[in-house]
């Protein structure tokens, strides 16, 4: 392990498990900022791309050439962290074109600055001089044992699946259609209620189905469990035209939250046209462990089918669980559950405010 030099002269102690930290930490400042980042070729670290908010050139000047302009404690620093991240990935010296031709290098543009900034330590440097500190718990985590993060993983794993399998046999066992599968819903909510990722180990879940959060915790009705919903003004409500077999589903993909968020493709099996209608408040799965946001129907929609045909229609959605990632076009199921409380269903914050508050209550 190295020590770097801090602005009020102490030293701290720096590792592989911290410099990762920092870069994390440094990704999350440029992205805030408004820079766009993508993955670069195995062992070349990431590429800051010219798109989004461009870098201040003097921040590019200080930061994007080893040594350029470069306070002389980032730079004593920078030595440091580069040893320390070496065990983490690769450097790639640039070539001197001075070296061969005689000649003056031309002054790097701002693009090549800021590519530069992705594999040169300066940033690491100065942000560790000037006091920015990853949090413990993030720099103990990449400091474990890769075994350690294995065994964990397998562990989650096992109670991710016997969570599912629970939900499954209390819900899905007997599927009213194809397409239609309401188990997943709640395993994933259950699970963001133990916490998700950082609380998985709370649930008991082997055999228990009393593990299992009910649908009314949440504010869900089951249309089949004595709370059917009132009939249609217009059109074959989905969840019946799909279990008497007028339609069946093509397709059903989410893909992020708000306006054609979520797309259907449904194929008219009957001899006439139809109209299908799918009601406001209506949910939609994943169909295994995505850990992705779960979307609610914001409106009424109805579906005109020519007999025989097949019609996609997006769909204006509303994310469940803020906590979780974007769904991006995933395969999706409809639930047998349904939200009817109009209040909520207002607007976008207000679903979020109604779920994460579940999710993070104590009953």
């Amino acid at each position: 392990d190295e020590t770097v030099a801090l602005a009020e002269g102490s030293k701290l102690p720096v590792d592989a498990g911290l410099v990762q930290a920092l870069q994390l930490q440094r990704d999350a400042m440029l992205e805030e900022w408004g820079c766009m980042l993508e993955a670069a070729p195995e062992g070349s670290g990431s590429l800051l791309t010219a798109l989004g908010r461009p870098l201040p050139m003097s921040f590019l000047e200080a930061f994007g050439v080893a040594g350029h302009k470069s306070d002389e404690p980032a730079r004593r620093n920078m030595s440091k962290t580069k040893r320390a991240s070496s065990a983490t990935r690769k450097q790639s010296p640039s070539p001197d074109p001075s070296a061969t031709t005689g000649a003056s290098p031309e002054p790097p543009s701002a693009a090549d600055l800021a590519l530069r900034i992705m594999d040169s330590d300066n940033l690491l440097g100065f942000m560790l001089w000037a006091g920015v500190r990853p949090g413990q718990e993030a720099v103990a985590h990449l400091r474990r044992d890769p075994q350690e993060h294995e065994r964990e993983w397998a562990k989650r794993n096992e109670s991710q699946n016997a969570l599912s399998s629970a939900a499954r046999e209390a819900y899905d066992a007997e599927a009213s259609a194809i397409g239609i599968a309401s188990g997943m819903l709640i395993a994933h909510f259950t699970y963001l209620c133990a916490g998700g990722d950082r609380g998985w180990d709370k649930l008991l879940v082997a055999e228990d189905l009393g593990s299992l959060k009910a649908p009314g915790f949440f504010g869900l009705k089951h249309r089949l469990q004595g709370m059917p919903r009132p009939a249609t003004k217009r059109g074959h409500d989905l969840h019946e035209a799909l279990s008497h077999g007028f339609v069946s589903f093509e397709a059903v993909t989410g893909s992020s939250f708000g306006a054609d968020s979520l797309q259907l493709r449904l194929k008219n099996e009957t001899s006439g046209v139809l109209e299908v209608a799918v009601r406001k408040g209506s949910i939609f799965q994943h169909v295994d462990w995505q850990h992705r946001q779960n979307l609610l129907v914001r409106m009424d929609y109805v579906i005109e089918i020519p007999a025989g045909a097949v019609v996609s229609k997006r769909l204006y959605a509303y994310s469940m669980n803020l906590s979780c990632a974007c769904a991006s076009g995933n395969p999706m199921n409809l639930t047998e559950f349904y939200f009817d409380d109009d209040k909520v269903l207002l607007e976008q914050g207000l679903v979020w405010e109604h779920f994460e508050g579940r999710f993070t209550a104590k009953q």
